[in-house]
């Protein structure tokens, strides 16, 4: 398997909006689309260590997967206020990206496992 298909896509629309999907076998889970979840064609950015960033014109409604349960286009700052334990690891991750470089993210990951 190749590398690129253990990542997942940010998908990013106007105003910061990105695409979570709802996992069926883990329902209280929303994580991003895996590389090659569903067709793509466009550009790629590579983002974090496990994911790349695709910006699109507008939200889109994926294809409907049996891996999936649900979609939800959000704001990515709603998106940084949901219970952790709501999101898989790697999307809060990928959404501070936002805010800086590699190191203001390294550095926001460890204070937040600070008590």
């Amino acid at each position: 398997m190749s590398a690129a298909l253990d990542k997942s896509i940010v998908f990013v629309a106007p105003a910061k909006k990105i695409l979570l999907l709802r996992r069926q076998d883990q329902p209280d889970t929303w994580e991003f689309p895996g590389v090659g979840t569903f067709m793509y064609r466009g550009a790629l950015e590579p983002w974090t260590e496990s994911t790349f960033r695709a910006d699109v014109d507008a939200p889109f409604k994926p294809a409907r997967t049996e891996e999936f349960a649900a979609h939800q286009w959000v704001d990515r700052n709603f998106a940084l206020t949901v219970s952790r334990s709501l999101l898989h690891p790697n999307v809060p991750l990928a959404l501070r990206r936002f805010d800086g470089d590699t190191l203001d993210q390294i550095m926001a990951v460890i204070s937040d496992w600070q008590p």
